[in-house]
């Protein structure tokens, strides 16, 4: 199963006041099914993906098996990296952060996807402890402060970046003594020629944006291409732009090149690019357990 993790550290990342961060990514072994798959959210594995894949044995034995195969990718990733505890709320879209370190067994690893609670950003320091999002095409940022030995992770899709989670999770850090202007940014895997939105979407992000003040509205719209009512959104642009205006500078982040419409090792979302598979890949950040 090893085999399914990526451990190459990103180019940002290899630096000796780095040392102390574990970063993991998963991916498909075999690209014809669900394997580097690590969300057992009922959003992902549930009777739609089931209708799409077409595994040829019933739902319930199809749903047990792939339930028990993300545990134990979890169970292999804590001890190939010796983690002791992953955290992995279940992203909602939104702008919520939890402090790992005192809100870890709220998403812990050990707890059944329904249990857990709902958060697009985490931040940690405590040794051996991780976070884990998985994300389809949305940017998972991976935060780093060298020398606090602190990491957080941002879930950024076109509602956070709407809402402008960037700003509100570097904000929340900066609470806890963490200097923008000293983090290390890596945007994992995502789309990368611009997310189109549907018409449910699109109604959703004016809804957003109508309720944002103007100047936030402005910079989002300024990353949205197409019509009114067929937007496509740079991602990748808006996203910049956000941790920009949070005073994080242009050296201290790197995007990845891996464009998660066009890359087959990567799990996505088929219903925007029409493949017939889905599900999840990994994006974890971690502290080394001192030794």
């Amino acid at each position: 199963m090893a085999h399914e993790f990526t451990t190459t550290k990103p180019a940002i990342f290899d630096r000796a006041d780095l040392d102390w961060l574990q970063y993991v990514e998963t991916r498909r072994a075999d690209k014809t099914n669900m394997t580097g798959n690590m969300s057992d959210d009922p959003r992902v594995l549930n009777r739609d993906t089931y209708d799409l894949l077409q595994p040829g044995i019933p739902f319930e034995v199809w749903l047990d098996q792939e339930q028990t195969a993300v545990n134990e990718r979890i169970a292999a990733i804590k001890s190939l990296y010796n983690f002791s505890k992953i955290g992995r709320p279940r992203p909602e879209h939104g702008v919520t952060v939890i402090q790992l370190d005192k809100d870890i067994d709220s998403v812990s690893d050990e707890n059944a996807a329904t249990n857990r609670i709902f958060a697009d950003a985490t931040l940690l320091t405590t040794p051996g402890y991780a976070s884990m999002i998985p994300p389809a095409d949305c940017i998972v940022a991976t935060v780093a402060y060298p020398s606090k030995k602190a990491v957080g992770q941002i879930h950024v899709g076109f509602r956070g970046a709407a809402r402008n989670i960037v700003a509100s999770s570097l904000e929340q850090f900066k609470d806890k003594g963490l200097d923008p202007s000293e983090a290390v940014v890596y945007f994992s895997p995502h789309v990368q020629s611009g997310f189109p939105l549907n018409e449910a979407e699109t109604a959703e992000l004016y809804q957003i944006l109508d309720s944002m003040p103007v100047e936030q509205r402005r910079t989002v719209e300024k990353y949205l291409r197409g019509t009114t009512s067929h937007p496509v959104m740079d991602l990748t642009g808006l996203a910049l732009d956000e941790f920009r205006q949070s005073h994080v500078p242009d050296d201290n982040i790197q995007t990845s090149a891996q464009d998660t419409f066009s890359d087959p090792t990567l799990l996505k979302n088929n219903k925007k690019n029409g493949h017939r598979y889905t599900g999840r890949f990994g994006v974890i950040a971690g502290i080394k357990e001192i030794s």
